[in-house]
Parts: C-alpha cells; structure tokens; sequence
C-alpha cells in the first residue's frame, strides 16, 4: 500500500517519529512535504526495503533537486550540477567501476590531492562506507543527481566495464560473436529448410504424418509443468 491509499484511510493521529534532525523533519521544515506526507512516507518505509527518497519521489510528493538541496544542507556541503560533475577529475581508487555503478557513487580528485566522493543519498552511503575502500570511506562528500553521477562513471570506465560484461558469459554461449558468423548461420539455416522441402516433396505422405503426430503430441503436452 503506498502514501496515495494510506491517505485514505484516517492518519490524523500520525506523526513524524524520530528525533527533530530527522530527514523527514527537514523536509517539512523546507515546505518539500507536509507532515501527514512525512508520517505516511515513515510508514510506508517500514514495509518496504527502500530508502525514503525513493518513496518520496515514487510517490510524486517530492522532486530530486528538493531532497539534493535538502541533504546538502544536513551535510554541510555543496551541490554539484550535472555539468559540474561531468568536469570533475577522476581520482584513483582501488573500487572497482562495477561497484562504483551499484553504489550510486563517483570519486573525484579535489584540489591538493584530496579525494572527494559525488553521492545523491548520503544515508545509502553510510549504509555500504564499512565496505568501501579507506580513501573513499573517509572522502569528503558532494551532492549530485544519481543519473549523471552513473553517467560519468559509465564513460569514465566505459573500456573496463565493456570488456566485464563480454566476459560475464563464455564466447560459446554468448551472442556477441554472432555477427563474425552471420554467414554461416545463413548458410546453414537455408541449407536446413531446402532439405525439409526437399524431404516433403519426394516423401509427402510420411512428412504430412510426422507433422501431424509431432501436433498431435505437443497439444496434449501442459504449457506450465504441474
């Protein structure tokens, strides 16, 4: 059940819990959500393995720039724009550009040889900071929009994690050969279907029996194995 159903039902008892620092808090001091929007968002959260930015943008209640404004503001720092980050120097890291993908972030080099990480949840970043290398862990942060900051790290990598995914399955059983062998396969498909002419032309009689039985059986065979 999401915020739009539970504000049917009666909420006028709800509040926003935890203490008054709280992102909710902050987020209806900033006029972003009201309060029974921040209950109800609270709520919501504690059914479902999300944060509450996701809710509060799945729910249309709040936009990205509101809640990058709003966890800048909580962490003291700056927000970066789309064209910031993509001008960003990109710092060195012992992370992989796989693990940089799934955890929404981009390391960058600031001035004097510091390292500083672009996140667009500061909360999903504390979550995973024990699993991240000592230089990230330990970064200075920035806000910026989740998309770009996946965008820049996809072009920044982009060698490293095409050659990954190539070779996420062997060249046997992946498709990404097929076109050195496109003319082989043409070959042999035509090949295969002059030879089932061929057999229908000068055994009619036993091919049109065959498709028949092979229909006969597929039809009494169930769709979804019981």
């Amino acid at each position: 059940m999401g915020i739009s159903e539970l504000r049917q039902l009666d909420t006028q008892s709800l509040k926003v819990a935890g203490p008054h620092n709280s992102l909710e808090s902050d987020l209806v001091q900033a006029g972003a959500i009201s309060q029974s929007d921040a209950a109800l968002a609270q709520l919501v959260g504690r059914h479902c393995d999300t944060s509450l930015d996701r809710i509060l943008r799945a729910e249309g209640l709040t936009s990205e720039q509101d809640l990058l404004k709003i966890h800048a503001k909580r962490l003291t720092t700056r927000t970066l724009s789309a064209s910031e980050l993509a001008e960003t120097k990109p710092a060195i890291t012992s992370l992989e550009p796989q693990k940089l993908l799934k955890y929404g972030i981009l390391p960058f080099a600031e001035g004097k040889g510091r390292t500083a990480v672009a996140v667009s949840n500061p909360e999903e970043f504390r979550a995973v900071a024990p699993d991240l290398p000592i230089e990230i862990a330990s970064a200075n942060l920035v806000i910026g929009p989740r998309d770009t900051i996946l965008e820049t790290v996809a072009e920044r990598h982009r060698e490293v994690l095409t050659e990954a995914a190539q070779a996420r399955v062997p060249t046997i059983e992946s498709c990404r050969t097929w076109g050195n062998t496109f003319g082989r396969r043409l070959g042999m498909t035509i090949t295969f279907l002059m030879g089932l002419v061929g057999l229908a032309l000068a055994f009619p009689t036993i091919m049109l029996g065959a498709f028949v039985l092979a229909i006969i059986y597929l039809t009494k065979q169930p769709l979804i194995p019981i």
